[in-house]
């Protein structure tokens, strides 16, 4: 179903399209260049508007406003330049080629600054703009045809250059050393592990459907956070506490589905929890609690850097208990947890650890410093006890502070 916002979009893709055969190649490259500059920054200045202007309605609009007004701004620079360059090309005589490339460029080009600012938007929390934005089939279907490595790059610069989209790293729990895929080294005695899950198989797509990106702003901070959760009981997501950390109002993204903004109803610091209520259609995944042996494959699942969402194998290597600081490194507390060979990065926290029937056997929280091939994720014994302690009706709690402080 198309939103309002899909229709504004598609006549502006139109628009620039049409715009772009009028001005020629140059002069388009150079107002894109400027309009993906302005876009760069938002994630930047759109939580300082934020966090200056009181009232949800009057944050929006201002919010809204220094958005159009910076894209306006680095368009403007960047046509400039352009048609500078443009008259040099007008010499040559590239007649319709080159005004047939300006409208190609102009497409992608806006589409790209699109796909960006919605981004910026989304995990900025304004009231219905984030959720339609979430929810816009326009740029779903950007993300959807953008190249996979393309859409991990922008993911990636994006969450190091503006978001506060971390993971914890751990050392001195990991001990292996060697080659990574020696049983031995992994502590994997006796027979061989167990072959690898396929990512394509019915029972993990069908449990990806209730994989979530959680994301908002910590006001307190000016800074944006984003990472995973998943369903465990209906319109109830479970998360790390640091996804969430000073976070007010939480956008929950699911497959499928329109963007909805949450409550945090359940925040445990200490043991790296919380609980996300959202009025969503998603099923929600059983959690085994059969014993896991060593060796057993498994896949993470989860939105690396609040990109796109990725499932990734995993083994485990062990399972044990360790002395584990709290999320802000006050204090320790001792937590069992299952040692993974697998590569997790910042966005998968929060995500699920599942087996191969698509169950949950633990939830991503932190990599080694050691090892890049290395992560860590929560048993089912700390995820049960919370089950029992929330439900839909429960108030929304103090999400503490946000990291950065």
């Amino acid at each position: 179903m198309l939103l309002p916002i899909d229709i504004v979009l598609a006549i502006l893709l139109i628009s620039v399209f049409a715009a772009g055969i009028r001005a020629g190649f140059f002069s388009t490259l150079g107002t894109f260049a400027g309009l993906i500059a302005g876009a760069a920054v938002m994630p930047y200045v759109l939580p300082r508007v934020a966090r200056s202007v009181p009232g949800d309605t009057w944050r929006g609009i201002a919010v809204f406003a220094v958005a159009i007004g910076l894209l306006a701004l680095m368009s403007g620079i960047g046509s400039s330049i352009g048609h500078v360059v443009r008259r040099g090309a007008d010499r040559l005589r590239l007649g319709g080629i080159e005004r047939l490339l300006g409208g190609g460029l102009a497409l992608v080009c806006t589409a790209v600054a699109l796909s960006l600012t919605a981004a910026g938007v989304i995990t900025s929390g304004i009231p219905v703009l984030s959720q339609s934005l979430a929810s816009s089939q326009v740029i779903q279907g950007i993300n959807r045809y953008t190249p996979q490595p393309v859409s991990d790059a922008v993911a990636r610069l994006r969450a190091q250059a503006f978001d506060n989209t971390g993971i914890p790293t751990l050392k001195g729990l990991f001990e292996g050393s060697g080659n990574a895929n020696s049983n031995e080294s992994n502590g994997i005695t006796g027979s061989s592990p167990a072959p690898a899950i396929d990512a394509n198989d019915p029972k993990i797509q069908a449990a990806s459907q209730s994989v979530a990106r959680i994301s908002g702003i910590a006001p307190a901070c000016s800074t944006m956070s984003s990472g995973s959760g998943f369903l465990v009981a209906d319109d109830l997501l479970i998360t790390n506490a640091h996804v969430v950390a000073g976070v007010v109002s939480p956008l929950v993204e699911l497959p499928g589905e329109p963007a909805r903004t949450g409550s945090v109803i359940y925040f445990d610091h200490v043991n790296d929890l919380a609980v996300v209520s959202a009025d969503v259609n998603a099923k929600p995944l059983s959690l085994d609690d059969s014993p896991i042996a060593n060796g057993s494959a498994g896949i993470v699942q989860g939105y690396p850097y609040g990109g796109p969402f990725q499932s990734v194998p995993a083994r485990v290597l062990s399972t044990e208990r360790n002395a584990v600081p709290d999320i802000y490194g006050d204090s320790t507390a001792s937590r069992p947890l299952h040692v993974l060979q697998a590569r997790v990065e910042p966005g998968n926290s929060g995500g699920p650890l599942l087996d191969q029937d698509g169950e949950v056997t633990g939830i991503v929280f932190a990599k080694a410093q050691e090892r890049a091939d290395i992560g860590y994720a929560m048993t089912n014994e700390e995820i049960q006890p919370v089950l029992g302690r929330v439900s839909v009706g429960n108030p929304p709690v103090s999400t503490g502070r946000c990291l950065a402080q």
